[in-house]
């Protein structure tokens, strides 16, 4: 699937496409958990509200400048 595909999905169809793969590493923005996935040429952000865990958006993109927010995290889990 290619990131055009994933964007074109209603946000349940994008829920599945992603239930498939692991989920890299999390991080909290504002009121929201943020999960970070890898597709096939692409990552993709699940958006959760804290609480309930609902899922409000997913952010689809191939820039890897927008990885920075989760470097501490992959640092922390590789020098454990």
């Amino acid at each position: 699937m290619d990131i055009y595909t994933f964007l074109s999905l209603s946000k349940e169809e994008q829920a599945n496409a992603i239930a498939a793969t692991d989920c890299l590493s999390e991080r909290q923005e504002a009121l929201f958990k943020v999960k970070l996935y890898a597709m096939s040429d692409f990552y993709v952000e699940m958006f959760c509200t804290e609480g309930e865990g609902e899922v409000v958006k997913f952010k689809a993109f191939k820039s890897r400048r927008l990885l920075v927010p989760y470097l501490d995290n992959f640092m922390a889990s590789v020098l454990a």
